[in-house]
């Protein structure tokens, strides 16, 4: 193309434009997702949990192996599957963005509780992880039983919703969760478990075995 003195070339192709910028879109979707922090909640993502409590337990299984015990290691862990209970009601009743809401502060009730040692994640969507170091099963149920306690006694304000469907205050809920366990060495059974897939699928099925039964007690 020849160029004019004095003046900006045309664009050569919209649909060139268009391509560029859904490239560019792609790529900000893989760096996210590749990302060790989840863009909305800034906990750790899945990949970043998978790594960092991944390694948590690599250093756990080699103690069992090792002569001299090193004392930065921790004697257990615990991973705990969280689910909000309905979460697909705030989106239907006040908004995907009220639902975003929150999980943003569903985030910070976390990270006030328990502590900076401990592993926080955004799993997926309304699901979250933890990692608690150095808890027994006991210890950890202890823990988040006292979380769930706290967190149906708060108030949890929606300033997103003041908007939504012609509400004139921000709407105040009860956000309410359940959740199950895993222990890397648990009384129940003969051996440790240092797989990270077992252990969150055994959390996950003990999250849902609580889920049913309150959808039971709920229907008397």
């Amino acid at each position: 193309m020849t160029k004019v003195k004095g003046k900006i070339p045309p664009l050569t192709s919209l649909e060139g434009l268009r391509a560029l910028a859904l490239r560019q879109h792609e790529e900000i979707r893989r760096l996210i997702a590749l990302s060790d922090r989840d863009f909305l909640t800034r906990l750790l993502s899945r990949r970043g949990f998978d790594r960092e409590v991944g390694i948590v337990l690599a250093q756990m299984q080699m103690q069992t192996r090792a002569t001299h015990k090193r004392r930065d290691v921790p004697k257990n862990l615990s991973v705990v599957f969280i689910d909000i209970d309905n979460f697909k009601w705030y989106n239907d009743s006040f908004g995907h963005a009220c639902g975003d809401e929150v999980l943003e502060k569903f985030s910070v009730f976390l990270q006030q509780h328990f502590r900076s040692t401990d592993y926080l994640c955004r799993w997926s969507g309304d699901e979250f992880m933890l990692g608690l170091v150095g808890a027994s099963y006991a210890q950890a149920e202890r823990s988040v039983e006292q979380f769930m306690r706290t967190l149906e006694k708060k108030r949890v304000v929606l300033r997103c919703a003041k908007n939504a469907k012609k509400n004139k205050k921000p709407q105040a809920i009860v956000v309410r969760a359940s959740f199950g366990i895993a222990s890397v060495y648990d009384p129940s059974r003969r051996r440790p478990v240092f797989d990270m897939r077992r252990l969150v699928d055994q959390a996950d099925a003990h999250m849902y075995e609580q889920k049913h039964r309150r959808k039971i007690m709920w229907k008397r």
